[in-house]
């Protein structure tokens, strides 16, 4: 394609799986015109950054490792957003040129082969400006649902009292709608991303990461999800806005994506969508 892409990525203790990461970027790069690559990089207790550098050494002057001088954050989402927030100002200073972005976690959620042929067709569509996929049970569970916000789940899932009912009820329902879906039919949403998604660079100007909780739809709507919620998943299920399941550090944390997404829907009409195919594969 004539078309340029930035892969990118905050890292932090992931040398284990970096080298099958950095694999799945060149295979991916074949698909562009040109490409650049940028790591945030936070203090690590492993030899992350070695394995960085080296990898640097082979793409000269196509990569950018952005090093955290700051003290850490306290809260994982708030450290993540931060990082993703500091890649995409360096793309908007550095990198106008570039229509796309793939933003991925570097870890083992994307740490299996690359179908090449699903991306490319992908990228093909026109029907979509942030785009994610979906995922096979073989390799790595259902699909993410951390930073996942449609209809009717309209708000963050680990915000409810009785989550976990919540959290059961969203897997089995996104897993139905995508695995039905027919090819080049997208699934329409407020908030996805599963390890990785693409994103059309001019739909996401003067949008930013925050991992901080935050409401995003009227009492009204929230409302409305809550009589649904209660009616089909319990009857007693209420919405703690300060609630964060401690498996994911507490706090007043959220996925750092929704702002994002969210965002660019309000801003620039952003199209988010998930494909029911399966990026990774055996």
């Amino acid at each position: 394609m004539e078309s340029k892409c930035v892969f990118c990525s905050p890292v932090r203790d992931v040398a284990k799986h970096l080298e099958k990461n950095l694999e799945n970027i060149e295979t991916m790069s074949k698909v562009f015109s040109d490409y650049y690559i940028i790591f945030f990089y936070d203090k690590s207790k492993d030899n992350t950054l070695e394995k960085l550098e080296k990898f640097q050494e082979k793409h000269p002057n196509k990569m950018k490792i952005i090093i955290n001088d700051k003290p850490l954050l306290k809260y994982r989402t708030h450290r993540i957003a931060y990082a993703r927030n500091s890649i995409v100002e360096f793309i908007d200073k550095n990198l106008k040129s570039f229509e796309y972005m793939i933003m991925f976690d570097a870890d083992e959620i994307c740490n299996y082969n690359i179908d090449l042929n699903v991306l490319k067709y992908h990228i093909n569509l026109k029907t979509w400006d942030a785009l994610s996929f979906n995922r096979s049970k073989i390799l790595h569970g259902n699909y993410d649902i951390w930073a996942l916000i449609y209809e009717p789940y309209i708000h963050h899932c680990h915000s409810y009292n009785g989550c976990l009912d919540v959290l059961f009820a969203m897997r089995k329902d996104i897993t139905e709608k995508l695995d039905n879906l027919k090819k080049g039919e997208l699934f329409e949403c407020y908030s996805a991303f599963n390890g990785i998604a693409i994103y059309r660079l001019e739909k996401f100007k003067n949008c930013r990461y925050d991992g901080e909780k935050q409401k995003y739809f009227s009492d009204e709507r929230i409302n409305k999800m809550l009589d649904f919620l209660r009616k089909t998943v319990n009857k007693n299920l209420t919405i703690n806005f300060d609630y964060v399941d401690p498996s994911h550090g507490g706090g007043k944390q959220i996925a750092d994506h929704n702002n994002f997404h969210i965002s660019a829907i309000r801003k620039n009409n952003a199209r988010i969508r998930i494909s029911g195919e399966h990026l990774f594969k055996k």
